[in-house]
């Protein structure tokens, strides 16, 4: 169950340790020093782990929210030579840390280092793990018995690296929104008042406003409200106030005139952006304004700090108009029971129908009031 106090550092469980090869495993109930010490020796020069998602400072900032995040640490020796977090969702039951938040996670461990994930399960004390945007890896791309794929899902991304410039002409050539955006964009100019991007802002209030117009949007859209669950509201504010040199959250603000017109909030880890969680006033969406917003973080001329935008997994217009990069994640659970495997990909399957049967907008409006909590379950 989520808590809102904080968990105590360097409390270690007393489970047993259970070997697997030359590798030993053993549960950790806390964050420590020893784990942080570790997971950043892993996570150093691996392209891999790149994403803020496997940022240490993320995992503190969920451990300041939850109390149910733990972490199976593979020794070789006395050294620490894998990690794999995550979140107990009941006593039998594992999840990423964070939950339908997380946007990648997995297993840490070196390239040389073969890992049986079988072991996490065991060590754990996990009939299964439900994983939604897993990092596949070399190392776990070995047989895994216990391992069931649902479904493999594209994750697009913006790369920058070739240049700013390069990547608005690649822009202008490959979508004939982007080529209309300047139109709207003076209407909208001409309506509310000049633009103005405040790209790290750090008033409270801007991310209380995102928090509200995304809410709205749920609610218009007759979507499970996400931030209505008040530990994944906290999650961004914690992240919101978390600065280091290498990880911080990111609140980017667009103004025309006076007026907040679109938002989006996420961190950036090193010179990678996360695009998280995106919101626009819908009263102005007639102006594209999150489009404008993507152009002005994008722009050659702006001061902001990344070469590149992780834009998560899931299909979206967005996606589609400014990705230039693609990756891909898997959907799934590890069990070493087989047929527990085969009922979670049947219901995933039928879920995935549903959400494509013809009139789903029509048929949201019906289900909607009569089940406001649907989809509640994935936010426990």
């Amino acid at each position: 169950m989520p808590s809102t106090s904080a968990v105590t550092s360097n409390s270690i469980s007393r489970k047993p340790i259970r070997k697997s090869g030359t590798l030993k495993a053993k549960l950790f109930a806390d964050w420590s020093v020893e784990i942080e010490q570790s997971w950043q020796r892993i996570r150093t020069g691996q392209p891999l782990y790149e994403s803020g998602f496997f940022d240490p400072e993320y995992f503190k900032a969920v451990t300041r929210v939850r109390s149910d995040v733990e972490y199976v640490l593979y020794y070789q020796g006395s050294e620490i030579v894998g990690i794999f977090p995550f979140q107990r969702i009941n006593k039998f039951t594992g999840q990423p840390v964070g939950g339908m938040l997380n946007d990648f996670h997995g297993l840490l461990t070196r390239p040389e280092t073969h890992i049986d994930i079988g072991q996490f399960l065991s060590t754990a004390g996990l009939r299964k793990f439900q994983f939604h945007a897993l990092q596949t890896q070399p190392t776990e791309a070995a047989e895994q018995p216990c391992k069931q794929v649902f479904r493999t899902l594209a994750c697009q991304h913006i790369d920058l690296s070739g240049g700013r410039t390069k990547y608005h002409k690649w822009l202008r050539q490959h979508s004939t929104t982007i080529r209309r955006q300047p139109q709207k964009t003076r209407a909208m100019i001409r309506k509310l008042g000049p633009l103005k991007l405040e790209w790290d802002c750090r008033d409270p209030a801007g991310l209380d406003t995102l928090i509200a117009l995304k809410r709205s949007k749920y609610q218009r859209t007759r979507t499970f409200d996400i931030l209505g669950v008040p530990w994944t509201a906290d999650i961004l504010k914690e992240i919101f106030l978390t600065r280091t040199e290498q990880f911080r959250g990111v609140l980017s603000v667009l103004k025309a005139g006076d007026r907040i017109v679109s938002a989006h909030f996420g961190f950036l880890c090193g010179d990678v952006l996360h695009y998280w969680f995106p919101a626009h006033d819908h009263q102005y969406g007639r102006f594209s304004p999150g489009t404008q917003l993507m152009l002005e973080l994008t722009s050659p001329s702006s001061d902001t700090e990344f070469d590149k935008i992780e834009l998560g997994y899931g299909e979206s217009q967005l996606k589609d108009r400014f990705g230039n990069g693609v990756s891909s994640v898997e959907y799934g659970c590890y069990s070493h029971n087989a047929k527990l495997r085969k009922y979670d990909q049947r219901k995933y399957l039928i879920r995935q129908a549903l959400k494509e049967i013809p009139h789903k907008a029509l048929l949201k409006k019906i289900v909607r009031p009569l089940w406001p909590n649907l989809g509640k379950g994935q936010f426990r």
